[in-house]
């Protein structure tokens, strides 16, 4: 299971995050969805509560909305726009293209964040970016468990990336983004 898979299944507030992460707390699964975008497997034996064809209408309908990720990090392998809308209209139940993407990617809402202005030191040269910088805090946490019960539950840490705003796809990896750190003010 990659980090992809357990963001879209913390997305899922009444199955998951409220009575495995908070057990059964609804109001603090309530609090901290607040602060996720939704995300959603097109797998139908893996996610049978969601009624995916009804959020691929709506993507396909809207692609500047949505973003489709394959179960991959590094950056470089997320699909958007006219690709994205693509891939989601695959019907060919025995097309490689479409198994990929009815098991393997996850459907997520884009998130809309507003551009600043920032300098980014980029192959030893210092880039500026007046109002055309997008910065992306990611939190990594570390959990042991048996299934049934929580030994570990505790913070390890964060990486902030940035990126122009014109990338869509922001790995530090593939090149498109450069990490960062915070400013608490």
């Amino acid at each position: 299971m990659t980090f992809k898979k357990i963001q879209q299944l913390l997305c899922d507030r009444e199955n998951v995050l409220g009575p495995r992460c908070f057990a059964g707390d609804s109001a603090k699964a309530a609090a901290l969805a607040a602060h996720f975008m939704p995300q959603y497997s097109l797998n139908a034996e893996e996610s049978p509560l969601t009624n995916s064809e009804d959020i691929v209408r709506e993507a396909i309908a809207n692609p500047d909305e949505f973003i489709l990720k394959p179960q991959l990090e590094g950056g470089g392998n997320i699909f958007y726009g006219d690709e994205m809308r693509r891939l989601l209209q695959l019907t060919d139940v025995h097309d490689p293209e479409y198994l990929h993407v009815q098991k393997e990617c996850i459907l997520m809402r884009k998130i809309h964040s507003p551009a600043e202005t920032t300098a980014l030191f980029r192959e030893k040269t210092i880039v500026p970016l007046e109002k055309f910088a997008l910065s992306e805090l990611g939190i990594f946490g570390v959990v042991l468990s048996d299934g049934a019960e929580f030994m570990l539950n505790e913070p390890a840490g964060y990486v902030v990336r940035t990126k122009p705003a014109s990338i869509q796809d922001g790995g530090v990896i593939a090149g498109n983004a450069c990490l960062n750190s915070l400013l608490v003010v």
